[in-house]
């Protein structure tokens, strides 16, 4: 399985994205609530354990990044040089947050002094995660000033070369489009040799406009021998011949089939599925007045083609779907923490302690006395964090220890100020 991601294609045996982007928000949520409260140093001890979790999940998809970008490096050069009719030497390169690069800053992406050699990227993911902690290390003060993760693979970029020159800002229009064209069809040799269902369907939208007319000629040469190819151009005469195997013509919202209208008497079909599911994409219906039979469209979205929930998966992962989507993992989150309480803060102590309230990320746990609350203050970190290790989703950033209920001595008409009572109660 394949996943577009940006402007880099990625494979999907990466299992960490959505965890990533889980802990990436919950990180620049401690952050900003860390920058709106003040808090600096050692009163961030949480934001260690979300910083562990981060090397952890980005390591995994950088290195993911970079097999993939050496990958596709001969099938590029191979493509651009069938495309463009010249080897102009184009090369990936990985312009990494971790290794310095800033995505913010045209001149250093430009200039991709981050960038990392795809030759050089098969680090092991030992390397990736020390250069990846000490980057955070390296970006705190900024991070707590801006309330954002400042670096990650979030915040990487591929860098594109031809004759070692950035293709951004030094390459011509058809240069341009030949590397981005050649990264596509890169993608889909490499997909079509490792996928067990054979050739992807290939699109090309309106790509013949932007090339002149030798190389219109060698991408449909390079392209005539997928089993499934769908071409658009505003203008006809744009599209070599050797794709004009079928033409279907769009005007004013009316579609027209092209084919042989004695074909049609004899068997009248529906669309063929290629064009039917490029139109649905493109939010087109195959005309009622054109079609003989159209395809009954479905009021189920989720039985639609390319949507969300046609694989198959299993029963945990359908659970934690249903659980995100319905947004019920901060609940289900703070209802395990008060029902594991004694594995957190150990058995003794629970027997003296109990959670309750959680309000704006600050958990209040009232205790049988104030001895047992002071002797909980100096565990406070420990506790706090296991809360972040098992619960994140809980969204604990702070805990509060509190004696028992005491008798109130502030009212009545002879109450006299002062502290009241010296007793603990406890």
């Amino acid at each position: 399985m394949w996943i577009l991601h940006g402007n880099v294609t990625e494979r999907g045996d990466v299992g960490g994205g959505a965890d990533y982007d889980r802990v990436l928000k919950q990180r620049n949520a401690l952050l900003k609530s860390a920058r709106a409260r003040g808090i600096r140093g050692e009163a961030l001890s949480t934001l260690d354990v979300w910083d562990d979790k981060l090397v952890s999940l980005g390591s995994e998809i950088i290195t993911a990044r970079q097999r993939l970008a050496a990958d596709l490096q001969q099938p590029v050069a191979d493509a651009y040089a069938a495309i463009a009719g010249a080897d102009h030497r184009p090369q990936l390169d990985w312009a990494l947050s971790v290794a310095g690069s800033d995505p913010e800053d045209d001149d250093d992406r430009d200039a991709a002094d981050g960038s990392t050699p795809v030759d050089d990227v098969r680090a092991d993911s030992r390397r990736i995660a020390e250069m990846f902690r000490a980057s955070l290390a390296a970006k705190r003060s900024n991070e707590l000033d801006r309330g954002l993760t400042l670096t990650g693979p979030h915040r990487d970029d591929l860098v594109l070369r031809v004759r070692d020159l950035p293709v951004k800002g030094y390459a011509s229009h058809g240069e341009s489009w030949s590397v981005a064209l050649a990264l596509r069809l890169a993608s889909a040799e490499l997909l079509r040799s490792e996928s067990p269902a054979g050739d992807p369907v290939l699109i090309l939208d309106d790509v013949f406009a932007e090339l002149d007319a030798d190389r219109r000629q060698r991408l449909a040469a390079l392209t005539a021998g997928y089993e499934q190819v769908v071409v658009t151009a505003a203008v006809e005469e744009d599209i070599p011949d050797v794709l004009h195997a079928h033409v279907v013509r769009i005007a004013a919202g009316t579609i027209t089939d092209e084919r042989d209208r004695s074909q049609e008497e004899e068997a009248p079909a529906e669309a063929p599925e290629t064009v039917a599911t490029y139109l649905r994409l493109r939010g087109l219906k195959p005309s009622a007045k054109n079609w003989k039979r159209k395809r009954r469209i479905s009021v189920d979205d989720d039985n639609a083609p390319f949507t969300p929930g046609r694989d198959p998966g299993t029963l945990g992962a359908v659970l934690d779907t249903l659980t995100r989507e319905s947004g019920w993992e901060t609940t289900l989150a703070r209802e395990d923490l008060v029902r594991q309480w004694a594995d957190l803060a150990g058995a003794d102590t629970a027997k003296h302690s109990e959670p309750v309230s959680l309000e704006r990320g600050l958990l209040t746990v009232k205790c049988d006395s104030t001895a047992w609350a002071k002797n909980l203050q100096f565990m406070r970190a420990t506790i706090l964090t296991e809360i972040g290790r098992r619960y994140p989703e809980a969204g604990v950033e702070n805990l509060r220890f509190i004696g028992p209920d005491v008798p109130s001595w502030k009212w009545g008409p002879r109450a006299v100020p002062g502290r009241g009572p010296r007793d603990t109660y406890g």
